[in-house]
C-alpha cells in the first residue's frame, strides 16, 4: 500500500468514526421516541459499532488489494470503542431526555463493562472477516 493509497484510506476510515456518532445520536433519539429505554445505552453502542465495521467493508476490500498487512488495515479503528462509548456516556450523563432513565442517565461500571466485553466480541468477529479477506487475496 502506498503511503498515498494509506492516507485515503485513513481518511476514510476517520471519517466513517465521525459519522459513528451521529449514527449513535439518532438511534438512541429512535429507541427514546419509541420508549425503547432499557438497554439502550449497550444496544445502541454495539450497533453503531457493527454498522461502523459493516460501512467499512468495502474500503477494506479495497485495501486488501493493496497490502496483505493486517495492522496496516486495522490501525485506523484505535480507540474507535473508547472514543464511541466516551461520547455515548457524556450524551447520557448531559441529557435532560435521558435524566428519566436512572439506568441510562448514568450507567453502572458492570452495564458498561457488559457493553465493552460485548463491544470487543463484535470487533473479534471483525477481526476475523479481515484475516479472511486477507487470507483469500493470498490463496
Amino acid at each position: 500500500m502506498t503511503e498515498s493509497d494509506l492516507k485515503h484510506y485513513t481518511q476514510h476510515v476517520t471519517s466513517l468514526k465521525k459519522a459513528a456518532q451521529r449514527h449513535y445520536d439518532r438511534s438512541a433519539n429512535k429507541d427514546l421516541s419509541q420508549q425503547q429505554w432499557q438497554g439502550l445505552f449497550g444496544r445502541n453502542v454495539t450497533l453503531t459499532l457493527n454498522t461502523l465495521y459493516e460501512d467499512a467493508l468495502p474500503v477494506i476490500q479495497q485495501a486488501v488489494l493493496e497490502t496483505n498487512n493486517k495492522d496496516d488495515i486495522l490501525a485506523p479503528f484505535t480507540g474507535v470503542t473508547d472514543e464511541l462509548v466516551q461520547y455515548a456516556l457524556q450524551k447520557h450523563r448531559t441529557s435532560c431526555a435521558f435524566s428519566n432513565f436512572p439506568d441510562e442517565h448514568t450507567p453502572s461500571q458492570d452495564y458498561i463493562s457488559d457493553t465493552l466485553l460485548q463491544a470487543e466480541k463484535d470487533w473479534s468477529t471483525f477481526c476475523e472477516k479481515i484475516t479472511a479477506l486477507i487470507q483469500s487475496k493470498t490463496n
